[in-house]
């Protein structure tokens, strides 16, 4: 068999390919051994370190504004206004990865 996408096939190549038609189906035992040559993966899951995770999210622009607004705040002395924001950087950093903990789970399982 060619390296070509499957999705690419029209409904009868793929039957002529796999030696059956869509009413009879392929056996268990070929069903097994083309999954075994072919492993049916969509695509690989990156894995990345605790420290990339947290470096990749604290490297975007919703970051980078809310720090800057605790350090304007800080600055000029307003450390009351302060306070509130450092939580948000802190909360959005929990929440988006909790997200993504859930999504690379997905994408592994």
């Amino acid at each position: 068999m060619t390296e070509q996408n499957w999705y690419q096939l029209s409904i009868d190549a793929v039957e002529k390919r796999l030696g059956t038609s869509d009413s009879d189906g392929i056996s268990r035992a070929k069903a097994k051994k083309l999954h075994r040559k072919f492993k049916n993966n969509i695509y690989p899951v990156s894995k990345i370190t605790f420290y990339q995770c947290i470096r990749s999210m604290t490297m975007d622009y919703t970051s980078y504004l809310l720090i800057l607004t605790a350090l304007i705040a800080a600055v000029f002395e307003e450390s009351v206004s302060a306070w509130p924001v450092v939580i948000m950087v802190v909360l959005n950093l929990i929440a988006v990865l909790i997200a993504y903990t859930k999504a690379q789970k997905t994408l592994e399982g």
